[in-house]
């Protein structure tokens, strides 16, 4: 194996009876004075849940080095994975690999096998502010894309990324096959009612099944449209609840129309 496709899958024991917890930390000042939208956060956590992996934190957090890293040193012992997006370019305010090497005590090593692997492949000479986006936490495996110029890392279980969200993307295709999890599947179905009228039918069958998941999502579209879930591990329940579920609620709508 190469110096630049060194990372390898690390799989880590489930923090839930359910599937493994995942927290996600977009990084950047932009993101909070909300000029730049946070893209990332949905993406991640779309994929994240379509393998399986339960994402239970999604936070954005400032640049500053002892805020990061006190995140990162919290979010690496409670959850099985953290996924970190932003702050690995090469502007003083990019902080995540000192951040990540703070919270682990660890030094910032130039990775010089992998860069010098990378500027014979490439053939070229980086600039000194592009080497060092190449100083990683001691310990890292490099995490790479295609059409990736500079390197992310994973150390333990964080994942670093670009905050470029094309850049992130292919960064995380590359390590997707990493993560695992329970599927759960999933019923779907639209309501046309208001909240208020089926929230005590909602909370009977939550009472009923705890081994489901119940999720209710209402917008404002021309009069209400409600969208209602139903997850779990059994497809056969998830579905048969499901109808019943939709059933009661038609039920307690015509009700309330008579």
């Amino acid at each position: 194996m190469n110096a630049l496709s060194s990372l390898t899958c690390v799989i880590v024991p489930a923090m839930t009876e359910r599937a493994p917890a995942a927290a996600i930390l977009t990084i950047g000042d932009e993101l909070l004075r909300g000029d730049t939208v946070d893209t990332n956060k949905a993406f991640l956590g779309a994929e994240l849940t379509r393998r399986g992996v339960l994402v239970q934190l999604a936070v954005s957090v400032p640049d500053q080095r002892e805020v990061l890293a006190g995140w990162i040193r919290r979010l690496a012992v409670e959850y099985t994975y953290v996924l970190c997006c932003g702050g690995i370019g090469p502007t003083p305010d990019d902080l995540t690999r000192e951040a990540a090497a703070h919270a682990f005590e660890r030094e910032l090593v130039l990775f010089e096998r992998e860069l010098a692997e990378f500027e014979r492949r490439r053939s070229v000479t980086l600039t000194p502010g592009q080497r060092e986006m190449w100083r990683l936490p001691q310990g890292s495996d490099l995490v790479w894309g295609e059409g990736v110029t500079a390197p992310g890392f994973r150390l333990e279980n964080v994942y670093a990324f670009a905050g470029v969200p094309v850049v992130m993307q292919a960064m995380w295709r590359s390590v997707a096959g990493c993560f695992h999890g329970v599927v759960l599947h999933v019923v779907r179905f639209e309501s046309h009612a208001r909240e208020s009228l089926f929230a005590p039918v909602m909370a009977q069958f939550i009472a009923r099944y705890p081994q489901l998941q119940f999720g209710s999502y209402p917008r404002l579209e021309a009069g209400w449209h409600v969208s209602i879930t139903v997850r779990g591990e059994s497809s056969a329940l998830v579905e048969e609840v499901a109808r019943e579920f939709k059933a009661a609620i038609e039920a307690v709508t015509d009700s309330a129309a008579d």
